[in-house]
């Protein structure tokens, strides 16, 4: 939902192409199309994860059933072909994504959002519709996540039942050593 109204706030990239929004159930047999096919695109996963370091996708076979996916199989099916146009962007935010995060940074993709902690659904909207309104906007990743960080905080400063406080010690952009100063390029969304 944070996708598609920060997706109508900006009607048009800066760059003059249109963002495509393709909202997908999150199963293994989804993510796999989506990198076979697709390429440079930010994927966005929104659901849920466990402090063991994997994420609950959705059973291919079986409607409503989780599915563990941990950080060795992300791994793999992000190593699984050669991909031309890369994904540029993984937002991961879900309760402990962090190893999960870690995976896609591991695959090569220069810009991961992920978390260490809870995460409050309400407070991951926030987050989102905040980030994604400044990255299309035009800011670069590392700008679009300050500018989000620091709205979730003031938000969640105003909020008493906010747990766990502060949220800025469990959202993440990884690699941590990569400065983020990069703006985005002509991309498809893909979430």
């Amino acid at each position: 939902r944070c996708l598609q109204e920060a997706a109508r706030e900006i009607p048009c990239s800066p760059y003059g192409h249109r963002l495509l929004l393709q909202p997908l159930t999150a199963s293994v047999r989804t993510l796999r199309s989506l990198l076979t096919v697709s390429g440079g695109a930010i994927l966005h996963f929104g659901g849920h994860g466990a402090p063991i370091g994997f994420l609950l996708f959705e059973h291919t076979h079986t409607d409503g059933v989780a599915h563990r996916i941990d950080h060795a199989v992300l791994t793999d099916l992000f190593a699984a072909g050669h991909k031309d146009e890369p994904t540029l962007l993984a937002c991961v935010l879900t309760c402990h994504s962090y190893r999960s995060g870690q995976a896609f940074v591991a695959a090569g993709v220069p810009h991961v959002v992920c978390t260490g902690g809870r995460l409050q659904d309400d407070h991951a909207a926030h987050f989102c519709y905040q980030f994604y309104l400044a990255l299309f906007s035009g800011k670069s990743v590392g700008e679009s996540f300050e500018i989000a960080n620091r709205s979730l905080a003031a938000d969640v400063a105003e909020d008493p039942s906010a747990h766990p406080p502060p949220h800025r010690r469990s959202v993440f952009l990884a690699p941590p050593e990569d400065p983020h100063d990069r703006g985005p390029t002509p991309f498809r969304l893909l979430g």
